[in-house]
């Protein structure tokens, strides 16, 4: 185990510095991991690299956390800035960070339904994790047969037990070798959002298949450069579908923003408390 900046206090000092020059200077992006010597994504710039390897041994952070970084970054774009400093802030330098990738994994699965809709599966993942943990290593095999099955019930099931499914299997490959893992759950579990009430599946099909036929038909008119706007459209000949069709829309990215925060802070809290005495 490598400690957290391998103990050494300046070098936290120094990339949370350097991540505030480059936000100042407009050479920090949040997004896909990216540097090119001038600017980059929050791991490009701290790293120099864009390679989560090269970022997990200069920082002693695990390498399925280093994966992670530049995504949970930019799930929030609101908070980006303050959770690209708090990574490096909150944790203290010399702590042993290896056990907050299995914590992180564990509060998602449950979060997603995993400890009531399935137990046994959760189970069996989790002590899997705890294995590798201390030298027990599953074959690659064991982990894509694991897999497989799971994603086998969860195609046959009905919600909540297929989120919960997918969410385990999901789960399913080393944590010391993966640089997505935490990125899939953490992304299903940002997307895990109930629609508006009011509006239904029937209806979600409905709308697209409007939209499609409206697309479809203006065809012409965008060809010849004429402006066409699909939703006013979409209103004008079916005012209370377009009308719900939209509240349904607001409603599911105000509840995947409010869910993107709450993942930055899980992540956040795991890390501070690897730290604490």
């Amino acid at each position: 185990m490598t400690p957290a900046f391998h103990g050494d206090a300046a070098m936290r000092s120094d990339v949370v510095a350097r991540l505030r020059r480059h936000a100042a200077s407009g050479t920090l992006s949040f997004g896909a991991t990216r540097w090119d010597g001038a600017g980059g994504s929050t791991l490009g710039v701290a790293a120099e690299s864009e390679d989560s390897g090269d970022y997990a041994a200069r920082f002693g952070y695990p390498l399925a956390l280093a994966g992670l970084l530049d995504p949970i970054v930019a799930s929030n774009y609101d908070g980006a800035l303050e959770t690209a400093i708090a990574w490096h802030d909150r944790v203290r330098p010399g702590s042993d960070l290896s056990n907050v990738p299995i914590a992180i994994l564990t509060e998602v699965l449950d979060r997603l339904g995993a400890s009531v809709s399935a137990a046994d599966y959760r189970k069996i993942v989790i002590d899997m994790h705890r294995g590798e943990a201390c030298g027990d290593t599953a074959s690659r095999t064991s982990w894509s047969r694991l897999r497989m099955e799971i994603e086998a019930h969860a195609e046959a099931a009905q919600e909540p037990a297929r989120t919960a499914l997918q969410a385990c299997a999901l789960a399913c490959w080393p944590l010391a070798t993966s640089r997505s893992v935490l990125t899939g759950l953490i992304h299903a579990f940002t997307a895990a959002t109930p629609g508006a009430p009011d509006f239904d599946e029937d209806d979600r099909r409905s709308a697209n298949a409007i939209l499609q036929g409206l697309w479809d038909e203006t065809q012409a008119q965008r060809d010849a450069g004429d402006p066409v706007h699909l939703p006013t459209l979409f209103r004008a000949r079916h005012p209370d579908l377009s009308g719900r069709f939209e509240a349904d829309l607001a409603h599911t990215n105000a509840t995947r923003a409010a869910r993107a925060a709450q993942a930055q802070h899980l992540v956040l809290t795991h890390l501070t408390a690897a730290g604490t005495p």
